[in-house]
């Protein structure tokens, strides 16, 4: 991955990185997935205005329905309510201020999940953090072109 994910957060935010070595290939359009990781690090920066730490774990998971590539963006920032988690992938929708969001990005990262077969989920706790787990089907035959890595 080539995110300038320490470049976006600035001084203030610990970025903390556990990214498997061995990731099966997911089949997508690079550009796209680096977009949606970057959308996620830009909500969880402007949700620890004061600062705070940042992961970004990169995981395999076995599900019912397969191999599963695990990306999860944790951040330690105001968390929000269970009524704010159920709205935030509805276009947009935002909690930021006039000028500072468009309620698309969330809305966005939900349509890319839908579209390679995927899912997003969040689990936030207001004043503790939240999660986003987006999880990608992973590519049955590691051979084919334009899988993302």
């Amino acid at each position: 991955m080539r995110l300038p994910i320490r470049w976006v957060t600035g001084p203030d935010i610990r970025v903390e990185l556990d990214l498997d070595q061995d990731l099966p290939a997911v089949f997508c359009c690079a550009l796209e997935f680096e977009s949606v990781v970057l959308n996620l690090v830009i909500n969880a920066k402007d949700a620890m205005p004061n600062g705070g730490v940042l992961r970004v774990a990169a995981y395999c998971g076995d599900f019912d329905d397969g191999t599963t590539v695990v990306v999860r963006v944790t951040d330690t920032g105001c968390g929000m309510s269970a009524e704010t988690a159920r709205r935030a992938f509805q276009p947009l929708f935002t909690t930021k201020p006039v000028g500072r969001g468009t309620g698309l990005g969330l809305a966005m990262v939900s349509e890319f999940a839908r579209r390679v077969g995927g899912s997003v989920q969040i689990e936030s706790v207001v004043n503790c953090g939240t999660s986003v787990i987006l999880r990608l089907p992973a590519c049955r035959n590691q051979t084919n072109r334009g899988a993302s890595r």
